[in-house]
């Protein structure tokens, strides 16, 4: 494993996901979908990465897709739809080293 920064992965307007996977249906062909989160309905994104937390193998993959939508799900919350996904790399970066960010949140938002 090693140190992986987002800005490693692409330049383009994107939303990053931390999870611990509970929700999160990963497909690497066809539609995925995230949990359900507080998005600004004001931004706009072409990527998605998922930080996916593994606490029982102590591991944190990245995976990268392309947006599709988001769609409302209850509570002022939305589930977010991407495909294309690919496994990026697994890294030893924590959340907040991997977004640049001290902030506990686990929605941030690149190159908007």
């Amino acid at each position: 494993m090693f140190k992986l920064n987002i800005n490693n992965i692409t330049d383009k307007p994107t939303i990053a996901i931390f999870t611990k996977g509970a929700s999160t249906d990963l497909k690497y062909f066809g539609e995925s979908k995230s949990g359900t989160w507080k998005v600004d309905p004001n931004k706009e994104y072409d990527k998605v990465i998922i930080y996916h937390r593994n606490e029982i193998a102590n591991t944190n993959t990245i995976y990268a897709a392309d947006f599709i939508r988001t769609e409302e799900a209850n509570d002022s919350r939305s589930t977010i739809i991407f495909n294309n996904v690919e496994k990026v790399e697994t890294t030893d970066s924590s959340w907040f080293d991997f977004t640049g960010n001290k902030s506990s949140n686990p929605i941030k938002y690149f190159n908007i």
